[in-house]
């Protein structure tokens, strides 16, 4: 990725494995994972069954897909989307930010600073409602009211043969892989694996219901930004990896820690990346001022219509663009994303929609194209 004041830092989505507080036996959930799933022979069969490009540094050295190594690559000095409860805040006020800057009706430094001042504004009144729920609460805990469809499986007897067993729920792409190891695990232990196939989209939010009331599995694949509501509402258990850990990416990892604390056991990472068209560029750019310079002189040339292709109006892809010249959404502390400093409208952040903002009215970055016209 090109950089500006500093390197580019993409987003990165990273998914995993993470055990239920509430399980029957959170070691022997973890010894699963240890010894079974994080190795490189099982990881690679799990990269195999997706197409994300994998966690596991070995497995990721091992790759030959060009693609999938210049995604590798882009997200080495990438950031875990913050997965404290603040970060609802940020997405619909960054994103209409970034829309306004495309579509030229507010200036760039003006849709920064408000944006900003919107998230301060959304973060101070969950602060506040919190505070007055937790006053108001007569349980601390509330038992659940409802059960998902999701978990009825959960719910009805499944006979392994075995008096032990570990449930898990994983989507229909990982769940053929996680049988598979479950059986050695089986054979080897003497505990059943039941694998049970959930929506991803639906994981976390019947996990949240079926866990406390005790209906819910002993395993759990989901994304790392789902931490800030499952750890924090007391429904994961701490993670060991030990020297595990230096196995994987470390920013995978860093991703599945909350509050200095390890979660999850990475499996796939996601970012943004930056392609050129070898075909008419020899050299890529290293700076977003020469991606600038470059596009004016290929659409000089009557090479191309724009000389670059961004996602319009939308904050993920922009990201990249944003750290590079210094900005950020939430700043750091010993702890992880601190949401008392918000970043919007720090002089990096502006300074890149303002990049932005003349790429667009200079008529090297299209406004109007669609998702399908900027994937084709």
């Amino acid at each position: 990725l090109p950089g500006e004041t500093q390197e580019s830092s993409p987003f990165l989505g990273v998914q995993g494995f993470m055990v239920s507080a509430f399980s029957k036996d959170p070691l022997l959930a973890q010894a699963f994972l240890t010894e079974f799933v994080a190795t490189e022979e099982a990881m690679t069969q799990i990269f195999a069954s997706g197409d994300r490009p994998p966690a596991h540094l070995a497995v990721l050295e091992g790759l030959e897909d060009p693609d999938l190594l210049a995604f590798g690559a882009a997200g080495v000095n990438g950031r875990a989307m913050p997965a404290i409860p603040e970060m609802s805040a940020v997405w619909g006020a960054w994103g209409d930010a970034v829309t306004l800057i495309f579509q030229a009706q507010q200036p760039a430094d003006e849709a920064f600073t408000n944006a900003a001042e919107q998230v301060r504004n959304a973060i101070a009144g969950v602060v506040v409602e919190e505070e007055e729920e937790t006053e108001e609460a007569a349980e601390p805990t509330p038992e659940p009211t409802a059960e998902p469809e999701a978990t009825e499986e959960a719910t009805t007897p499944v006979d392994t043969g075995f008096d032990v067993n570990l449930t898990i729920w994983a989507d229909d792409t990982r769940a053929p892989v996680i049988e598979a190891l479950g059986a050695q695990f089986s054979e080897e232990y003497g505990v059943g694996i039941i694998v049970q196939q959930v929506g991803f989209g639906d994981i976390r939010e019947n996990f949240t219901v079926a866990a406390p009331a005790g209906e819910g599995p002993d395993i759990i694949i989901g994304a790392h930004d789902w931490l800030g509501e499952l750890a924090t509402s007391g429904l994961l258990a701490e993670m060991d990896l030990g020297d595990l850990a230096e196995d994987f990416s470390p920013a995978a990892v860093d991703a599945f820690r909350y509050d200095g604390v390890l979660y999850g056991l990475p499996y796939a990472v996601e970012n943004v990346a930056f392609f050129y068209n070898k075909d008419l560029i020899e050299t890529p750019p290293t700076t977003w001022t020469e991606v600038q310079e470059l596009a004016a002189e290929l659409e000089a040339e009557g090479v191309v219509q724009y000389g670059y292709v961004l996602q319009p109006a939308d904050a993920f892809h922009f990201m990249p663009i944003q750290t590079a010249f210094g900005g950020y959404v939430f700043g750091t502390n010993e702890n992880g994303y601190d949401p008392t400093d918000v970043g919007l409208d720090s002089e990096g952040s502006i300074a890149a929609a303002q990049w932005l903002e003349g790429m667009i009215a200079d008529g090297h970055l299209s406004a109007d194209l669609d998702w399908d016209a900027v994937h084709a």
